[in-house]
């Protein structure tokens, strides 16, 4: 049983949208224009000749932006559990690697990276269509 009604759930799942949509929006297009500055902000080096591994990730936060925002239209419950899934995978396995970066060393602002992606993937647990109570 969810602490939350479905509208509320609604709502607040609408919100988790908005926030993952331009957050992975912002960060491929930096990741496009400025493949370093990222990288930089976590104290990692990458060299030119290492863009493409940016470039790559720039495609796939534009993926998760595009998959948020179209989400957040759909009036489809199995279309919000299949985006709130995937979300909740893209978050998990990159705080896992933001996991292993921080015990190889990177710094506080990876660490801080995990745990908002740990919120993150509990707000969207709790969120998920199918896990609230409807409203008497």
């Amino acid at each position: 049983m969810s602490v939350l009604s479905a509208d509320v759930a609604r709502r607040a799942l609408v919100a988790l949208y908005v926030i993952n949509a331009v957050a992975a929006a912002a960060a491929a297009i930096v990741l496009a224009v400025a493949p370093g500055a990222i990288p930089s902000l976590a104290g990692i080096a990458i060299d030119p000749s290492q863009n493409l591994i940016p470039w790559l990730l720039a495609a796939a936060e534009l993926a998760i932006a595009a998959l948020a925002a179209l989400a957040m239209r759909s009036p489809s419950t199995e279309v919000q559990r299949i985006a709130v899934g995937v979300l909740i995978v893209f978050h998990a396995g990159s705080a896992v690697a933001g996991t292993a970066a921080v015990t190889e060393g990177a710094g506080a602002v990876v660490g801080l990276n995990v745990a908002v992606r740990v919120a993150m993937i509990a707000a969207l647990a709790v969120c998920m269509p199918g896990r609230t109570v409807e409203s008497p």
